[in-house]
């Protein structure tokens, strides 16, 4: 796949996206002993979907992607998607695995719609190895490594024989930078949380000769060396903050520091995982939305924040034409809006700031997008019906909501792409589809996207329930409770979860003398309600006036398959005024598959 080469990447902020076997998982994990923590906001839940490739620009297929509680793998493609994880509202981390490379991750700011990135593993092949009784030193181009004697296996017990070293060096003048560092460049200090500017990065893994995980005994230190890019030399300081990236928090950490000597920053380490030299700087969190003239969010936009001070970094918009990231706190940032195949050239340039805190910015709206088209099309089920709830990925990288049926994105003249039909509940694919260049608007065949069920990418059982209740947000997935559910016949829907062991329901939904309507009004008066709660119970929250979305409801033989929005107002028990109250609930969904 071809990569987007904008602005050269001076210094370097981000903005803002099945188990199995995992060789060494713990292979540069650190422990998390940082005085201060990040502040990662409440649960919510999110879709992440992206895209992971090798240093060759080729997919990685088969490897292993956790999104907050949620595991999944990559397609022959390269390609992942996750529905309804469980993640942080400020900091969502997204950690990718395989044999071979050093570990991927990004972390993002995740917003409404399918919050797509591009990872770049890079290899962990061996560039060094030695005694372990006497040391040695690694290099890549001009960066290098110098470890002294004296290591040990994980457990601490003395080792002797052959260390291997594994060692990339992180440019950060790199157009690629922001898809081959881990996380973002984000850390905790006793400022707050900060952003920061790096002036390189540098990975390091130890393996003996079996593969296993060394590392070197206490006390021990290492010295590491990075060049500085003649760009960046103007602003580098005499003395830089060392920091290195907690791959289990996901964020960078303050430890040591580097002096800047003949061009190089010089700096000792204690262990090893990836060690950034950078100099920390207060920023605002910037959310925003890219329409076109008509309205319609425009998915898979690059969005590229461009600072006098720090540089430039950029991100996509999801596939409801959302944004989020950090920006310098109290600068002018200039904004442009560019895609995939608009190489250098940017459909919109704008300024925005300066913000002293967080801020949300006005619809950014795309009028005349340069040499693109609209392509648009319908996905039907096996019936020929129309689907609701699924999605249409793009090229293997960037993903298009399904409304009603339909889908619309924006693509340049002449030039061939792909789709592919995406189920979220089932995780199944449909076929992709081949496409030659249109040179006007266009409207594709139908999509077929058949439920089999049985999917190798899920178990026999999977269901999520979520919504938010006066303002509180829950979350339930199979993962962490018992579920139940009775469909006796095509005309009656009945499902309840509850609290694992003890088996009393705290959410239950039915619908009776269901005639496939897609909107259902659960109600008291009516013979179809919705609980929070025991039914059973003296005081449960009952539905009031709730509307149930039926995206999708499949009983057959083969598989019971589920996917329910609700929203509207219930009826809340207050102890203290012995009366129940309304509330208002909001982002309800059920999605269940057996």
């Amino acid at each position: 796949m071809k990569k987007l080469s904008m602005i050269p990447m001076a210094l370097c902020l981000l903005l803002l996206a099945q188990c199995q076997k995992i060789d060494h998982p713990d292979q540069i994990l650190v422990t998390n002993t940082q005085k201060y923590k990040l502040d990662l906001g409440s649960k919510v839940t999110a879709e992440i979907g992206g895209l992971v490739l090798n240093e060759s620009g080729m997919p990685v297929s088969n490897a292993t992607v956790t999104v907050g509680n949620q595991t999944v793998n990559t397609n022959a493609s390269g390609y992942f998607i996750v529905s309804g994880a469980e993640v942080y509202q400020k900091h969502t981390f997204i950690k990718v695995h395989a044999s071979g490379y050093f570990h991927g991750s990004r972390a993002i700011i995740p917003q409404e719609g399918v919050n797509d990135i591009e990872i770049t593993l890079l290899s962990n092949a061996k560039v060094a190895s030695f005694s372990a009784t006497d040391g040695g030193t690694a290099t890549v181009g001009s960066s290098s490594v110098q470890l002294p004697a004296g290591f040990t296996d994980m457990h601490g017990n003395p080792y002797n024989g052959t260390v291997n070293v594994a060692m990339k060096y992180l440019d950060p003048e790199a157009s690629n930078i922001n898809s081959i560092m881990p996380g973002d460049l984000v850390a905790a200090t006793s400022n707050g949380d900060q952003r920061l500017q790096t002036f390189g990065m540098l990975a390091v893994e130890l393996t003996d000769s079996k593969g296993a995980q060394v590392k070197m005994k206490n006390g021990s230190e290492a010295i590491i060396r990075m060049p500085v890019p003649g760009s960046l030399a103007a602003s580098a300081s005499p003395k830089i903050p060392l920091w290195y990236f907690d791959e289990k928090a996901g964020y960078w950490v303050e430890e040591g520091e580097a002096s800047l000597v003949n061009g190089e920053y010089v700096g000792k380490v204690k262990h090893f995982t990836f060690w950034n030299v950078d100099k920390p700087f207060a920023a605002s969190v910037v959310k925003g939305r890219v329409v076109n003239s008509e309205g319609t969010p425009i998915a898979g936009a690059y969005v590229t924040a461009k600072s006098k001070n720090y540089g430039s970094a950029t991100s996509l918009t999801t596939s409801q034409g959302n944004f989020s990231g950090r920006i310098p706190s109290n600068e002018v940032v200039e904004l442009s809006i560019s895609f995939r195949h608009l190489i250098g050239n940017s459909a919109k340039i704008m300024t925005i700031g300066p913000f002293e805190s967080d801020a949300e910015i006005p619809e950014i709206v795309v009028e005349d997008i340069p040499d693109f088209i609209k392509i648009s099309g319908t996905i039907v089920d096996c019936d020929n019906q129309l689907f609701f709830g699924g999605k249409v990925i793009v090229d293997g990288a960037s993903t298009v909501e399904v409304v009603a049926g339909t889908y619309t994105f924006f693509y340049p003249k002449g030039k061939s792409f792909s789709i592919w039909p995406y189920d979220g509940v089932t995780r199944e694919y449909g076929n992709k589809a081949q496409f030659p260049g249109y040179s006007e608007n266009t409207t594709l065949p139908n999509q077929k996207l058949c439920v089999t069920g049985g999917g190798s990418n899920y178990g026999a059982v999977k269901w999520t329930m979520s919504y938010t209740l006066d303002g509180q947000s829950v979350n339930r997935s199979n993962q962490s409770g018992y579920y139940a559910t009775r469909t006796p016949n095509e005309s009656e829907i009945n499902v309840a979860c509850g609290v694992l062991l003890n088996y009393v329901p705290e959410f239950e939904l039915v619908v009776a003398n269901y005639d496939g309507a897609r909107l259902v009004n659960l109600n008291e008066a009516s013979s179809s309600a919705m609980w929070i709660g025991n039914s059973k119970s003296a005081h449960p929250t009952i539905s009031e006036n709730v509307t149930l979305v039926v995206d999708r409801y499949v009983n057959n033989s083969d598989m019971v398959y589920m996917d329910f929005e609700f929203y509207g107002t219930v009826k809340v028990w207050n102890e203290d005024l012995n009366k129940y109250e309304s509330k208002s609930i909001s982002n309800g969904r059920w999605r269940y598959i057996k």
